[in-house]
């Protein structure tokens, strides 16, 4: 059976999008141990670590790890609940900076787009472990897509003051996920993320209408 870990990936995706924002993580020593943890992944990735290569990174004892966290799964966890509450403030930080809900969605869309694409830690997972990552943000991505969709829309559901219902729009916010996600795995041919204009027309002209519900309908045709 294959190991869990090597899905961190995916949770890290999930969990960055996910509504509950983790409280505090532990004491000093165990903040020692997640810094300590966070680089050998990043350097090495998740399977090749191991519980001694993070005791010796962190320069404390091995004692210590395991009085904090039982396995690597729990550090691993432990990994992800800090990077995910580090990643949704910035989020609810950069849309809560505007008033209007295209600005919200525009640079929200450009915050977890840039902030994925660039996350050191998850370019690892997917470079070393993408066997096993990436089916959990492909074909097998069923529960990253809808639990994402689901926070979106809740969220928009909040700002737009409009009568859609829940199922509308969860299926906008359902497109608006897909495409994060397909914009961390594959380097768009003709839209150039890395140029923030670009980015900002794009999620203004495609991302911003579909979630807002704006149609284009004829009116006396």
């Amino acid at each position: 059976m294959t190991s869990n870990l090597p899905l961190t990936a995916a949770a890290f995706l999930r969990a960055a999008l996910d509504r509950q924002v983790p409280g505090g993580t532990t004491d000093a020593m165990g903040e020692q141990l997640i810094d300590a943890a966070m680089r050998q992944f990043e350097l090495f990735g998740v399977t090749r670590s191991t519980m001694g290569d993070i005791t010796r990174r962190s320069g404390l004892s091995r004692m210590t790890l395991y009085r904090r966290f039982a396995n690597k799964q729990e550090l691993v966890n432990a990994v992800l609940l800090r990077e995910s509450a580090r990643i949704l403030a910035g989020l609810k930080k950069e849309i809560d900076r505007y008033d209007d809900v295209e600005s919200k969605l525009t640079e929200g869309f450009l915050y977890i787009v840039d902030t994925l694409r660039g996350h050191s830690l998850l370019n690892r997972l997917l470079e070393s472990e993408p066997e096993v990552s990436v089916p959990y943000l492909t074909v097998r991505g069923e529960p990253l897509v809808r639990s994402s969709a689901e926070f979106l829309a809740a969220e928009m559901a909040t700002d737009l003051d409009d009568s859609r219902t829940h199922e509308e729009l969860l299926v906008a916010a359902e497109v608006a996920v897909r495409l994060v996600i397909s914009f961390v795995l594959t380097p768009s041919t003709t839209i150039d993320l890395d140029d923030p204009d670009v980015a900002r027309e794009f999620a203004r002209t495609h991302l911003g209408p579909q979630l807002q519900g704006r149609r284009d309908r004829p009116t006396g045709e």
